[in-house]
C-alpha cells in the first residue's frame, strides 16, 4: 500500500493546479502548516535515479523502493529516515529526472543500480503537510506562493531540459502500512533557496 500512495503522490506534487479549479478529493483537505526557513546539513542518501514521463510515475516508487531496500539490507545498514523522492529536472510536457531513495547514515559505495548522493547543505524552505498523499500538489502550490511572495529564490536554473533543482525533495514519514488512515499521513516537502548576495556551494549532480 506504501508504494501506491507513494507512486500517487509523486505523480501528483509537480502537477500545477489551474486557477479556479477545485480539488477532486472527497474530503476537504486539512490545514497545512506555515512554511519555514530551516538550515540543513548535508546528508548521505541512497537511491535509484531515473528519467520517466509524467504517465510513468506511477511505476517508480514500485520498480525502485524494493531495490533500494534490498542493497541496504545486503550493506547491512539502516536508512536513517524516511523514503523521498529528490526532483532534479522537471519538464513536465517531456520527461523528469528524479531520485527514489532513503537516507543513511554515512557514505555508502553503490551498485549498478544504486548511486549514493548528498543532499547539499543550506538554507531550504520546508513546508510539512499532514493528510493524503495526494494533496502534496497543493502543498508544492503553497510553498511556491509563499516563496514568490516573500522575494525566495530557489535553487532552480532552467535548462533546455527543463528546470533543473538542486534540492527539491519530499519525504514521506508515515508508512500507510501502518496507518491506514490518510488523515494520518505525514510528509514534508523542501525546496533549496539561495542567497543572490551570497556565493553557494554548487550542489552535487
Amino acid at each position: 500500500m506504501i508504494r501506491k500512495a507513494l507512486a500517487l503522490a509523486c505523480v501528483l506534487s509537480v502537477s500545477v493546479v489551474a486557477p479556479g479549479v477545485r480539488s477532486q478529493a472527497t474530503r476537504a483537505p486539512l490545514p497545512a502548516g506555515e512554511p519555514k526557513l530551516v538550515s540543513r546539513e548535508r546528508q548521505h542518501y541512497v537511491a535509484v535515479r531515473t528519467r520517466v514521463t509524467m504517465a510513468g510515475m506511477p511505476t517508480v516508487m514500485p520498480r525502485f523502493m524494493p531495490v533500494v531496500r534490498a542493497y541496504l539490507k545486503a550493506q547491512g545498514v539502516q536508512p536513517s529516515g524516511p523514503p523521498f523522492i529528490r526532483f532534479l529536472v522537471i519538464d513536465m510536457a517531456k520527461e523528469l529526472e528524479i531520485e527514489v531513495g532513503l537516507p543513511v547514515p554515512h557514505l555508502l559505495p553503490g551498485n549498478d543500480r544504486v548511486r549514493p548522493g548528498i543532499f547539499p547543505a543550506g538554507r531550504y524552505a520546508m513546508l510539512a503537510r499532514t493528510g493524503h498523499y495526494k494533496e502534496l500538489v497543493a502543498a508544492n502550490a503553497a510553498l511556491q506562493e509563499w516563496g514568490k511572495k516573500n522575494g525566495i529564490q530557489w535553487d532552480m536554473t532552467m535548462t533546455d531540459r527543463g528546470s533543473r533543482w538542486g534540492g527539491r525533495m519530499e519525504f514521506y514519514l508515515t508508512d500507510p502500512d501502518k496507518d491506514p488512515d490518510p488523515d494520518h499521513w505525514k510528509a514534508e516537502v523542501w525546496y533549496r533557496t539561495i542567497d543572490p548576495l551570497k556565493k553557494e556551494d554548487e550542489p552535487p549532480r
